[in-house]
């Protein structure tokens, strides 16, 4: 192991390892805090390990011991599985909602688009330059009987950028409508999470952003579905060191 935790040296947390633990349970804020200290000199992009107990280990190897990959009819895909089979190569092509009623994605498999919202507090004028739209009335895809009027913006510039400053750019849930014929760009409509307002709905249309790049269509889990939350997935409790149990916890009669 090259880190461990430790009960926090910030937060003012001394009278609460005093404190029997039947009062922490009655406790509706948080009360004890935990952090992370190296122990020696960590190097860039060195794996972060701990030493999670004699149990957590014991129970560890036995899991590794009985995996068995989880069968294709558990309708479990890895994102990276699916990377490599429609986005990373550039002769490979990405389904449009047409292609997808014959040819479905994975069911926890959904596609995210890389694009920042206009904001209307920033004085760049080129990040305008990026919004500039049409608005047009159509019948959905999505759904056929939906009649939508959508705002339409030339994607051509939203690349994923590393290190990006902007406040506002994020992958957003988009379904893909057309493909040029070369497979490099396509025609998007975004939709937002359900824990996020877009300025889009604020205005009542659809935003679909037409030229979008291959590069800023991403897969992505659906929530939930991800393989930590597979039935078969490794869980073990980790526990604290004996050093960090106060003494007075260690009194049964004391923490009840």
């Amino acid at each position: 192991p090259n880190a461990a935790y430790q009960w926090s040296s910030w937060d003012a947390n001394e009278k609460w390892l005093s404190k029997p633990v039947r009062k922490l349970l009655k406790r509706k804020q948080r009360a004890l805090s935990l952090e992370i200290v190296a122990l020696r000199d960590i190097n860039p992009g060195e794996e972060i390990l701990f030493d999670y107990g004699k149990a957590w280990d014991k129970a560890w190897a036995e899991h590794s011991r009985s995996w068995t990959t989880p069968p294709s009819s558990s309708g479990f895909e890895r994102v990276s599985d699916v990377r490599n089979t429609f986005a990373w190569d550039s002769y490979k092509t990405i389904r449009t909602l047409n292609e997808l009623k014959d040819q479905p994605y994975p069911e926890n498999i959904v596609t995210v688009c890389y694009y920042w919202e206009n904001d209307d507090d920033d004085d760049d004028d080129d990040d305008d330059d990026d919004h500039v739209y049409t608005d047009v009335t159509m019948r959905s895809m999505d759904s056929p009987n939906e009649i939508i009027t959508k705002r339409v913006i030339d994607g051509s510039s939203f690349f994923p950028i590393q290190d990006d400053d902007r406040p506002n750019s994020r992958y957003w849930p988009c379904s893909v409508y057309e493909r040029s014929d070369d497979g490099s760009s396509y025609t998007v409509r975004l939709f937002t999470y359900q824990d996020h307002d877009a300025s889009w709905l604020d205005a009542g249309v659809a935003l679909f952003l037409e030229n979008f790049p291959k590069e800023s269509i991403e897969f992505v889990h659906k929530p939930y579905t991800s393989d930590q939350h597979l039935s078969s997935s490794f869980r073990h409790p980790i526990g604290l060191r004996d050093d960090m149990v106060p003494p007075k916890w260690r009194n049964l009669d004391f923490i009840y």
